[in-house]
């Protein structure tokens, strides 16, 4: 008997289709879908999107969207890095604008060289924890005024 193929909307890219590896069962909440080795399927899925932007130069919007999440990376974090302001980003991801070549070379490279080279993942791994921080710090944060007095706390 031939299994269904199973369409993995939850990527969030539309064209992918799963053809096994995927179990199927009912629990008291509802059906619940386990995919095998998740994580190989999205190395899959990833280094598919890197060699279609190597031989056509485009990227779409859920497929960066889909690049920048297996890297862990905030909006903000890689609006940066590309050197865009986020609300660009997020209009790339949504698909409102087209992402440009170079912004889809430089994070399939990203992708590529956090997934081959280990000290260029330790590298990125830092600056994710330095953006973590830094969004932890905002939510916190607390200013202070020099004046003749000394140091007193001002308003945000």
């Amino acid at each position: 008997m031939m299994e269904k193929m199973y369409h993995y909307i939850d990527s969030g890219l539309p064209d992918i289709w799963l053809d096994g590896g995927v179990e199927f069962t009912e629990t008291p909440d509802g059906p619940a879908t386990a995919i095998q080795d998740i994580d190989g399927l999205h190395h899959l899925i990833a280094m598919g999107i890197i060699e279609s932007v190597e031989r056509t130069g485009r990227m779409t919007g859920p497929e960066f969207k889909f690049l920048r999440i297996e890297l862990d990376m905030s909006q903000r974090a890689t609006s940066q890095v590309v050197g865009v302001d986020a609300n660009t980003i997020y209009r790339w991801e949504k698909g409102d604008v087209n992402v440009p070549t170079a912004a889809a070379k430089l994070l399939s490279m990203w992708y590529f060289e956090t997934m081959t080279d280990e000290r260029f993942k330790e590298r990125m791994e830092r600056i994710q924890q330095l953006d973590a921080a830094i969004v932890a710090h905002n939510a916190h944060e607390r200013r202070l005024r020099h004046s003749d007095n000394g140091w007193e706390p001002t308003a945000a």
